[in-house]
């Protein structure tokens, strides 16, 4: 039985023991301690006496004592205020003195910064620590509050700038403060006076004490109020702090104020009244302050001394007009200036006249008209000083302006446009000067019966012939209506006044007649020139023969021929064709031929209009391709549905080339004047044209060369059939952005080439070969086309110029000296017709779904709307399987999608797939054949899953990772390749291209990789197209050598890596993915290794 006594004996005996055991535990221990002395850390200073500038160096001295009975060797360690090792020595010491104890100094580099306020540095021994404080000293100054107001006042200070600095650092300094506006003055401090721009003051200082300060003076935060005067505007102040003993930039805020001007200076109107002897000054003054102004004194100064002023009152945002007159002579110019208190001024220059204003017309060419001409007006006698508007005006009989304009009465002349007008009045035109002076008085000086517009046929008006003006390029065709019995074309005077180089009678038959304006004044007949709405006499009868025929009632002025008549005007037989410009067209009621001004003209004109032929352009070209067919089959001209804008074609397609280009279309030997436009040129008539020296070229070549054949593509226009080669002309201008570039009456405004890419016409070159499409118009520098010289009876041959080419380059016929050759082009990629199925193995396979509505996809080299088939024969049957796709259509972005019932198709059938189109080359009719694996899931074809990934792993640091590894299941029906990636910590480690048949498998690992990363855990992920699994990595202390403390330690780096570019294409365990392994803490065996070695004597250079 237990008792009382008992349980209180063994309590107690429990006791004794437990205290036997403490005793022995506490001797033990001090026992181990005084075996290896006993450190104590006494006496810490440092060197900067208690406080240190911000990021100084720092030496700490302290004393280590060794109490205890035995000498020994430890570490004194020196650490920052958050106990982080800065410095550490080893020492050691006996057990009696003086070699008991050692004073030691540690350095600590590169002290901590602002914020910091103090440190702790504290030295620590295995048995005992002791620190001391140092404030660190810095001084940082903060702008608080800065604002700019502006003081409703007149005069005197009128803004207040308003601000609060403090210091935010450690100890006292004193700061630079400066305020500049935005004209760069600084206004603060406030000097004696205005402050003049560029003047340079001392900035003010102050001195704060820091936030930690226990004094309250100097104070650690100032505001301060500063009042200046400024002048009516919007200033942007800003205020700068600078440390004065450092010179550091402090802080910078700007303020903004408008100072409203409450007496602003217009002057409306400056001007000398020559009848008075004085000068006029009208101004408006006005305050644009929201505050009334009392007072306002208005001062007039005249140069540079104030002559009269006047005192007004202004409310808020009211003005007032203020005029001032000042007396001054003739021939004096006199500075105006008007000022007001706000302050404010503006100043004008106004010159005294000497004479009266007298306006005179000088000349006025030319002076017979039909209307749509320019008038070249000279005039004088308007250019004194107070002359303030000059107008000129043409009057016609019945007092109505038809044309005004206002002119300098700086210059000479100027020129009015008379309008191309079917109500003109016929009849003497006055012309009209008028000048207006300062003070709005007008004289006036009009030339009478100046200009004569008549027609004794049609006393009320003169018509126009179909339209005022027919714009078209020169080189090419133009329709034009005809009126009268007879026509005149040419002769008119230019601006210079000298005639048009070209004069012709018409003789007109058709109300419409169609010119070819590169033939006209040549030596062909009248038709080709003119079509057959009119006879030309040039070119019927011949310039030097007498009227006669339908020209029997053509008489000239002074002349028996229209030869001696254009001698006589000064017109001279072309020696190029008709060039860009303006050429009059001018109906006759008769065929009688007078001179007036100069100039020939009808003695009863009945109608008029112009030729206006544009410079030819050479613009663009464009290349498009269509499906297999013949280059005649469609006009495909403008926007066709079926062209496709394209850089490449394949062969056996069409190739569309759109030409924008005018001036050439005259000398292929197309006849446009029987017929209106017609659907397509013949390939000679552009095979003649580039066979004239015309200097217009076309050309297809090889622009690149793909392979080593350097096969040439070539074009031939000579006897190309339509069906090979088909050219249509636009008969409109819808190549063309704006018309008016061109002319709005164009016949022709480019080409279109159709190409049969399969015909005789054209030249293949190797597939993947770049073809170019060039167009040039040729011209030598410092030449141009010239036609052979004839006499004044006779016209030259249009295609036999005078110049040779000058080094095989021709003389476009609209090109001057100072032109050269310009040429466009457009390139295009040669092909092979090709197919790539959107869904294949990795042997390029078909793979097609056994099911009722599979899908096809892929895409092409051939163009879009190419109609194809693709037939699938099942061989491995008896009686095959054949399954048929009708028109597969190939879209715009040369993509198709076709659906078919493959249901009767089983898994593991021996399937072939062809894919043809028809029309194509006619030994390319199949574009693709391949076999085809079908399968029952096509949503599963080749899938690569992971399994068995080990985790965790542990390694030690510099050992192989080999128990990462993972397997690798292609559970899908097919063979497979894909890449399988591994990484750590998101850094690739490892990239093996994996082959795997259907439903195998591969183990994978990393074994030839050795860890160099520091002591931790890692994830570590595999990683394939359709899986993802991820482990962990611990990282441990190696059992010898050096511990890797952190990444930076790790010098070893991968010796051959992987261009960034390359890919893996076979399985390669040993790859490095752009030399990743060095940097993240995984290397290969050598490069482990060799850490390994240099670790000891460099990584850790604490060991000995």
């Amino acid at each position: 039985m237990q008792t009382v006594a008992t349980s209180t004996k063994r309590l107690c005996l429990i006791s004794v023991v437990a205290l036997v055991l403490c005793l022995v535990f506490m001797t033990s221990a001090t026992a181990a301690q005084s075996s290896n002395g006993d450190f104590r850390v006494v006496n810490i200073t440092t060197d900067s006496g208690g406080s240190i500038d911000e990021g100084d160096s720092l030496n700490v001295t302290f004393n280590v004592t060794n109490v205890g009975s035995n000498t020994g060797t430890k570490e004194a360690v020196l650490e920052n205020t958050e106990g982080e090792e800065i410095n550490r020595t080893r020492i050691r010491l006996g057990t009696n003195p003086p070699f008991n104890s050692r004073e030691i100094t540690l350095k600590w580099e590169d002290t901590p910064e602002r914020p910091t306020r103090e440190i702790f540095p504290t030295v620590r021994t295995p048995d005992d620590t002791n620190s001391t404080q140092v404030d660190v000293l810095w001084s940082e100054f903060d702008i608080v509050d800065f604002t700019a107001e502006y003081q409703e006042s007149t005069t005197g200070n009128n803004v207040a700038l308003n601000y609060t600095i403090q210091n935010i650092g450690s100890e006292q300094n004193t700061t630079n403060i400066t305020i500049e506006n935005n004209e760069e003055i600084i206004v603060i401090p406030k000097v004696p006076g205005q402050v003049a721009p560029g003047q340079q003051v001392t900035p003010l200082q102050e001195t704060l004490s820091g936030t930690d300060a226990q004094s309250s003076f100097p104070p650690n935060e100032i505001t301060r109020n500063r009042n200046i005067e400024q002048v009516p505007g919007e200033y942007t102040y800003e205020l700068t702090t600078e440390n004065y003993i450092t010179g550091e930039d402090g802080d910078t805020q700007t303020a903004s104020v408008t100072v409203p001007n409450t007496g602003a200076v217009s002057i409306d109107r400056s001007y000398y009244d020559r009848d008075d002897n004085e000068i006029n000054i009208e101004t408006t003054i006005e305050n644009q302050a929201n505050f009334d102004v009392g007072q306002q004194v208005v001062e007039l100064w005249v140069d540079g001394a104030q002559t009269e002023s006047q005192t007004i009152s202004l409310n808020a945002g009211e003005s007032e007009e203020v005029d001032f007159t000042n007396s001054s002579s003739p021939g004096f110019t006199k500075e105006i200036t008007v000022r007001t208190g706000a302050p404010d001024s503006e100043s004008k220059e106004v010159t005294g006249a000497f004479r009266q204003i007298n306006p005179r017309i000088t000349t006025i060419s030319p002076k017979t008209l039909t209307g749509g001409e320019e008038v070249s007006i000279s005039y004088d006698g308007v250019s004194a000083s107070v002359v303030e508007t000059v107008t000129l005006s043409i009057v016609d009989p019945n007092g109505d302006v038809v044309s005004e304009s206002t002119v300098s009465s700086e210059a000479n002349d100027a020129t009015l446009s008379i309008p191309a007008d079917p109500s003109l009045i016929d009849g003497q035109y006055d012309v009209r000067l008028d000048a207006e002076d300062t003070v709005g008085r007008t004289t006036t000086t009009i030339e009478k019966d100046a200009i004569s517009l008549t027609s004794e046929v049609n006393p009320d008006a003169v018509g126009a012939i179909g339209e005022p003006v027919y714009r078209a390029p020169a080189g090419g065709f133009v329709e034009i209506s005809t009126n009268g019995e007879y026509m005149l074309i040419g002769g008119d005077t230019n601006g210079d006044g000298t005639p048009t180089q070209y004069f012709d009678i018409l003789y007109v038959e058709e109300d419409a007649t169609m010119i070819n304006t590169r033939l006209v004044g040549t030596n062909v007949n009248s038709s080709r020139a003119y079509g057959e709405g009119v006879t030309s006499y040039a070119h019927e009868l011949g310039a030097d023969a007498e009227p006669d025929g339908v020209f029997e009632n053509v008489s000239f002025q002074g002349a028996s021929t229209l030869a001696d008549f254009r001698e006589n005007v000064g017109i001279s037989p072309r020696s190029t064709p008709l060039q860009t410009g303006r050429y009059r067209l001018l109906a006759g009621a008769n065929g009688q031929v007078i001179i007036e001004d100069g100039a020939p003209t009808f003695s009863s004109p009945i109608g008029r209009s112009n030729l206006v032929l544009t410079q030819p352009q050479l613009e663009a070209v464009n290349t498009y391709v269509l499906p297999p067919a013949s280059a005649n089959e469609e006009d495909v001209a403008g926007s066709s549905e079926e062209a496709t804008e394209s850089n490449t074609i394949a062969a056996g397609e069409r190739l569309l080339i759109e030409l924008q280009a005018t001036g050439f279309t005259g000398a292929t030997g197309i006849d446009l004047t029987t017929d209106s436009t017609p659907e397509s040129i013949p390939a000679d008539d552009i095979a003649r044209l580039l066979n004239r020296p015309e200097g217009v070229e076309m050309d297809l070549s090889t622009w690149y060369y793909d392979g080593a054949e350097n096969t040439e593509s070539d074009l031939r226009f000579d006897g190309a059939s339509s069906g090979d080669l088909y050219v249509i002309p636009d008969e409109t201008t819808d190549q063309w952005a704006n018309e008016s570039q061109i002319g709005e009456n164009t016949e022709i405004g480019g080409l279109y080439i159709v190409v049969d890419t399969r015909g005789e016409a054209f030249s293949a070159p190797s597939y993947g070969d770049v073809m170019e499409f060039e167009t040039r118009y040729e011209s030598p520098a410092g030449e141009r086309y010239l036609y052979q010289t004839v006499g004044q009876g006779q016209q030259p041959p249009p295609f036999n110029p005078a110049v040779s080419p000058n080094d095989g380059v021709e003389h476009f016929p609209y090109f001057g000296d100072s032109d050269t050759t310009v040429s466009v082009n457009s390139t295009i990629e040669y092909m092979e017709p090709s197919i790539q199925y959107g869904r294949t193995t990795v042997d390029d396979e078909l793979i097609v779904p056994s099911e009722s509505d599979g899908q096809i996809l892929g895409s092409t080299t051939m163009a879009p709307g190419t109609e194809a088939t693709i037939q699938f024969i099942d061989q491995s049957r008896p009686d095959p399987e054949l399954v048929t796709i009708e028109e597969v259509i190939i879209e715009d972005d040369r993509t198709f999608t076709a659906s078919a019932d493959f249901s009767a198709l089983d898994s593991g059938d021996r399937v072939t797939a062809e894919f043809y189109t028809a029309g194509r080359l006619p030994d390319n009719r199949v574009v693709d054949r391949r076999d085809v694996r079908v399968v029952d899931d096509i949503d599963n074809i080749a899938n690569y899953q992971i399994t068995n990934l080990t985790t965790p792993v542990e390694v030690q640091q510099r050992s192989s990772l080999g128990a990462i590894e993972a397997t690798i299941n292609n559970t899908g029906e097919l063979t497979g390749q894909q890449v399988v990636h591994f990484s750590i910590d998101g850094e690739p480690i490892r990239n093996e291209s994996l082959r795997l048949s259907g439903n195998g498998s591969a183990t994978l690992d990393l074994s030839e990789q050795f860890v160099t990363l520091p002591v931790g855990t890692y994830e570590y992920t595999v990683q394939t197209d359709d899986d993802e699994q991820t482990g962990d990595l611990r990282v441990t202390e190696p059992a010898s050598g050096a511990t890797i403390t952190s990444e930076d330690t790790n010098t070893a780096t991968t010796s051959s890596p992987l261009d960034d570019n390359e890919s893996p294409n076979e399985n390669d365990g040993n790859t490095d993915p752009s030399g990743i392994f060095g940097l993240v803490g995984v290397s290969g065996r050598d490069v482990a290794l060799g850490a390994a070695l240099t670790g000891t004597a460099h990584v850790l250079g604490y060991w000995a």
